[in-house]
């Protein structure tokens, strides 16, 4: 289907000399109609030619029938970071050099400009022009009838080619179109700096030698991938060390550290990843999401923290039901007792031990004997009430007996409520921080949401206090904060999952979680802002990851979540704290008794002083 053809009002720049059409120019015109038809998301074009006005018209009407929407217009100098446009540029005609040589000194042959130049012969063509890996310049050989893609690298003047067409009998033969990646990647040995940020004073045999995993373990892991990367591109790397990653010097732009070398062009991707930020895309690109997240890892708490587990047993009805079986038992055995003590039985009974008056307190004593298994001192002596309370024992023990199955594996269990930043900032759990240089810039980064903000607040910099009171190295959060606390630690998960394998049995490594502090608070690869090796930096760190080199490498320097093959192994002694609710009762109780007995002191001293 034909594309509709728009034509706008143009303006052509034209050269002092005019030529006319012959055939030959004719023949041209239609091979460089056909070239433009060929590439993708070309829709104008801007004429630096001294082509008349009746060449102007063939090329729009062969452009017309190549089945390509195009508009011949002619840009302004300022306006050149456009995909949809072309320029065409004919070296033959009179002060073309001159736009060349402009276009050279504006950096207009960086991406995304396209252009096509026709030349006479190809060796002739200027050397050291800015025709670098990301361009897209074409050249068209007249005399050989071939069209080339032109590019060299940064530290070479000669250009490196490659054939994008040859036309035979007025045809376009052989069209390929230019990948940077994949025709472009062969740097011949080019030098390509590389930056490394040393958090740890460490050789760079000691980096590449697999040695210490344990320091800087991510900077070792992004290493060999950059390294491989340099290797894929047949490329010569010169590796740079700082201690840090940079900051702005005073109130100017230009940073120091590995920031400083992007600003001054002497590296080209960082071997080290970098969060991202406002300021520093103004000084650098960012490729690749980096791996590695902060994590909150707990050991799951008891279940007997957060619920209370005297209750959890039975099921809601079955407590009610155990209540409405003690009312009714309560009113049986009290008629029955108050019928035991008829006037006439009074004084018989009362010469007997051990035998349940028909007292309130009496009875309801009796039945909290019958519900926890400890017997009772009195009992009914009639037939009628032994039997009664025979089967309030009887109800009881079964009663008991599921209960007391239940609480123990109740006392076993860890708290499974706890899965978000939310439920850990209500719970009691205290949460530290590991003390490590990018942990500050992390956290800071991560408070984007309500919900971070809510939990910083609360458990990290509670009531407005420093957040390094909370810091703690990673060997004393591992061993005081996780295993002998109920406490959680924000670290690197690589890091402190080298040390649990290190020092936790098997057993202990069951009851850990982990959780996301922050989502999506990932360190990026960084490049040099505007860098020519831009493209090939993306896709090949992408083509890693599809080939598996990244993964190999992760699982040689870097550790996965520990995994928990014995959970049975450890028994959990009964603590005071899952006795809190039992102590609770006990402490209420208690404070009851004390009430009463003081009430009955003074009642007994008022009832003294009437008498």
């Amino acid at each position: 289907m034909l594309i509709k053809v728009l034509l706008t009002a143009f303006s052509i720049t034209f050269c002092a000399s005019q030529q006319v059409d012959s055939k030959n120019n004719v023949e041209d015109y239609k091979i460089i109609s056909k070239f433009i038809s060929q590439l993708d998301n070309i829709y104008k074009v801007d004429l630096h030619t001294c082509w008349n006005s009746q060449s102007i018209v063939t090329i729009q009407k062969l452009l017309k029938s190549a089945n390509k929407h195009q508009n011949l217009v002619h840009k302004t100098p300022n306006d050149i970071l456009d995909n949809q446009l072309i320029h065409i540029l004919d070296l033959g005609c009179n002060n073309t050099m001159e736009r060349l040589q402009y276009a050279n000194q504006t950096d207009m042959f960086k991406w995304p400009s396209n252009w096509l130049i026709i030349v006479d012969d190809i060796s002739n063509f200027p050397l050291g022009l800015n025709i670098f890996l990301d361009s897209r310049v074409y050249i068209y050989q007249k005399d050989d009838n071939v069209v080339h893609s032109l590019y060299r690298l940064p530290t070479q003047r000669d250009y490196m080619s490659q054939i994008v067409c040859v036309v035979k009998n007025n045809e376009l033969q052989a069209f390929k179109s230019v990948l940077e990646f994949s025709d472009r990647k062969n740097l011949n040995k080019n030098i390509l700096g590389v930056g490394y940020v040393t958090t740890y004073n460490q050789s760079y045999e000691e980096i590449i030698g697999f040695r210490n995993l344990e320091r800087d373990h991510y900077g070792k892991f992004h290493v060999h991938l950059i390294s491989a990367l340099i290797e894929m591109f047949n490329a010569t790397e010169i590796s740079y060390f700082e201690p840090r990653w940079g900051r702005p010097q005073g109130n100017t732009s230009n940073y120091d550290g590995l920031f400083g070398l992007f600003q001054k062009g002497i590296i080209e991707v960082g071997s080290t990843c970098v969060y991202l930020s406002r300021q520093r895309h103004l000084v650098v690109g960012f490729a690749n999401k980096y791996i590695g997240e902060g994590k909150l890892i707990f050991r799951s708490p008891p279940l007997s923290i957060v619920k209370n587990i005297l209750r959890m047993p039975l099921q809601d009805d079955v407590w009610g039901s155990i209540a409405l079986l003690l009312v009714i038992q309560f009113i049986i055995v009290l008629t029955i007792v108050k019928w035991e003590w008829t006037k006439e039985a009074e004084l018989q009974l009362s010469t007997k031990n051990n035998v349940l008056r028909p007292r309130l307190l009496d009875v309801a004593h009796m039945q909290v004997g019958a519900l926890f298994q400890q017997g009772s001192e009195a009992e009914p002596k009639s037939a009628s009430g032994q039997v009664a309370t025979l089967f309030l024992f009887v109800s009881f023990l079964f009663f008991y007996t599921a209960y007391s199955a239940c609480i123990v594996a109740l006392l076993q269990s860890t708290a499974n409520n706890i899965n978000t930043l939310d439920d850990m900032r209500l719970s009691d759990i205290k949460v530290k921080v590991e003390n490590i240089s990018y942990m500050p810039f992390y956290i800071k980064n991560a408070l984007s949401t309500d919900m971070t903000v809510s939990f910083y607040n609360a458990k990290i910099a509670p009531n407005g206090a420093p957040e390094d009171v909370n810091y703690v190295s990673l060997q004393e959060g591992i061993i005081n904060c996780i295993r002998d606390d109920f406490c959680a630690l924000l670290a690197d998960e690589d890091r402190i999952y080298k040390e649990i394998n290190k020092k936790y049995t098997e057993a202990e490594k069951c009851g850990l979680k982990t959780m996301l502090f922050a989502p999506a608070i990932n360190p990026y690869v960084p490049y040099r802002k505007g860098s020519v090796y831009k493209e090939i930096i993306r896709v090949g760190l992408a083509l890693l990851n599809e080939i598996g080199i990244r993964r190999r490498t992760f699982l040689r320097i870097l550790t996965t979540s520990p995994k928990c093959e014995s959970a049975g192994g450890i028994f959990r002694s009964v603590s005071l704290t899952d006795c809190y609710f039992a102590l609770l009762t006990f402490s209420i109780g208690t404070s009851i008794a004390v009430l009463i007995f003081v009430l009955e002191l003074v009642y007994d001293r008022y009832k003294h002083i009437r008498e």
